[in-house]
């Protein structure tokens, strides 16, 4: 659950009438201290649903008879924050794909390369053995 303002104006007077933050987060039990001060202070944007679930009947009183849950135009400002999200992680896709890509061919390349030298290595060798029997008069060691 998003926190909106309404959501945060309503936990705020929940706070208040209870005395302080302890105060109200025992009423909550599951849900300590620490989280009812992140809501309040803006650290955290957002409820879990299973929180959500302990919280919402204690604010229900502060959130007034017209409340609804999500609000059309905070739907569309969560729609426009996850568009924009995944056009963001879709670029750093594309991004590890090029590079993946590209440390594949040079990687392929560097293959090639030791495959050529070994071959040349081993031509290397015979012309070396052909070589030491030339002159050691054709006597095999």
């Amino acid at each position: 659950m998003i926190i909106s303002e309404n959501i945060l104006r309503a936990l705020r007077d929940a706070v208040e009438a209870a005395g302080n933050p302890y105060r109200f987060s025992l009423k909550l039990k599951s849900i300590g201290q620490p989280s009812v001060r992140a809501w309040l202070r803006g650290e955290r944007q957002s409820i879990s649903d299973s929180n959500w679930e302990i919280l919402k009947p204690h604010l229900q009183a502060y959130l007034g008879a017209k409340y609804n849950e999500v609000k059309p135009s905070e739907s569309l400002e969560m729609t426009a924050l996850l568009r924009e999200k995944i056009s963001v992680l879709e670029e750093r896709l594309k991004l590890a794909t090029e590079n993946i890509a590209a440390k594949s061919t040079i990687i392929k390349d560097k293959n090639k390369r030791i495959n050529e030298l070994e071959i040349s290595s081993a031509a290397l060798h015979r012309q070396i053995r052909r070589l030491e029997q030339t002159l050691s008069g054709g006597k095999e060691e």
